[in-house]
C-alpha cells in the first residue's frame, strides 16, 4: 500500500494509538510532515537511511522522499501531521533551517521542549474550524521548529529494502534536475533499471508515475520561488523546470486554482 497526496489547504492529522499496519505503507507526498511519538519507539526508513524516532520531540521533513515506518514496537503511539508548503513557505524562518528541509534535511528538537500535552493542544487547534486556533497552532509550531536544528540522518544498517533502492535514487535525481528535460527512460538510467521495469517499481512505491512526480516537483520549486524570491514570474516558470510559459501557466492553475500571479499575490497579502 502507499499513500499519496499533493499538498492542500486542509489539514491532514493521524493519530495512532496502534502502529501495527503503518510499517507497510510507503508515502509520498508534497507538504511538511512533523512527527511525535508519544511513547514507544519506532523507526523511520528515509532517504536511504533509517533512524529511531525520539520520543516526545518533533521531527519535520519534506515528504517528497518515499518513507514509511519499521520496527514500531506494541505500545508506540504517534502524531503525524502535515503542513500544507504554501504555509511552511510562509513562515519567516533563519536560511540554513528554511533550506536545510528542502535539501533532504530533518528538524529535530534537540532536546524535549515539547511536553505531551502540549503537542495534544496542538493537535486539536490545528484540526479546529477556528482559522486562529490553527493559526496559534502553526505559530507554536513554529516557534518550537525554530528552536531546533537541521540534520541529516547517518545511515545505520537495516533492513532496508531493496526495491526502494532505486526509487530513492531516482527522486534524488529528478529533484536535483528539474530544469533539465527528464524523461522517464533518463530518470530510469539513473537507477540502472529498464524504463518499462522502472516505471512500474516508481508508480508501486510512491503511488505516482515518474512524469507526475517531475511535475509535482517542478511546481513545489515554482511555488517556493514565488514567496521566497523576488523574481520575475517568468523567470521562475524557467528555473522551476516549465519547458514552456503556456505549459508553465496551465499546470499551475489547474493545481492550485490560481494563475502564478494571484498565487503570489494572495499569499503574500
Amino acid at each position: 500500500m502507499v499513500t499519496v497526496s499533493s499538498s492542500s489547504q486542509e489539514p491532514g492529522i493521524r493519530l495512532f494509538s496502534d502502529l501495527a499496519g503503518s510499517s507497510v505503507k510507503f508515502q509520498v507526498h508534497f507538504d511538511i510532515e512533523v512527527n511525535y511519538l508519544f511513547e514507544g519507539s519506532a523507526r523511520y526508513f528515509f532517504g536511504r537511511t533509517d533512524w529511531n524516532l525520539p520520543e516526545r520531540r518533533l521531527v519535520a521533513f519534506w515528504g517528497t522522499t518515499p518513507h514509511r515506518l519499521i520496527d514500531v514496537s506494541p505500545n508506540a503511539r504517534l502524531a503525524t501531521l502535515r503542513i500544507p508548503l504554501v504555509d511552511y513557505l510562509k513562515w519567516e524562518s533563519p536560511k540554513p533551517l528554511f533550506e536545510g528541509i528542502f535539501e533532504g534535511g530533518v528538524i529535530i528538537e534537540p532536546v524535549e521542549l515539547t511536553a505531551p500535552q502540549r503537542m495534544d493542544r496542538w493537535l486539536l487547534e490545528y484540526a479546529a474550524e477556528d482559522p486562529n486556533l490553527r493559526l496559534a497552532a502553526l505559530l507554536e509550531m513554529q516557534a518550537a521548529m525554530l528552536r531546533s536544528q537541521v540534520a541529516i540522518p547517518a545511515r545505520k544498517t537495516s533492513n532496508t529494502n531493496s526495491e526502494a533502492e532505486p526509487v530513492m535514487l531516482m527522486c534524488k535525481h529528478i529533484n536535483a534536475n528539474l530544469r533539465e528535460s527528464l524523461t522517464s527512460s533518463d530518470v530510469a538510467d539513473v537507477a540502472g533499471l529498464h524504463p518499462n521495469y522502472a516505471m512500474r517499481l516508481f508508480k508501486r512505491l510512491t503511488g505516482m508515475t515518474i512524469q507526475e512526480y517531475v511535475v509535482h516537483s517542478r511546481m513545489a520549486n515554482a511555488q517556493r520561488l514565488l514567496l521566497r524570491s523576488k523574481e520575475s514570474v517568468e523567470d521562475i516558470g524557467d528555473k522551476a523546470g516549465f519547458q514552456c510559459a503556456s505549459q508553465y501557466y496551465a499546470t499551475f492553475k489547474k493545481v492550485t486554482g490560481y494563475t502564478p500571479l494571484q498565487f503570489r499575490k494572495t499569499h503574500l497579502a
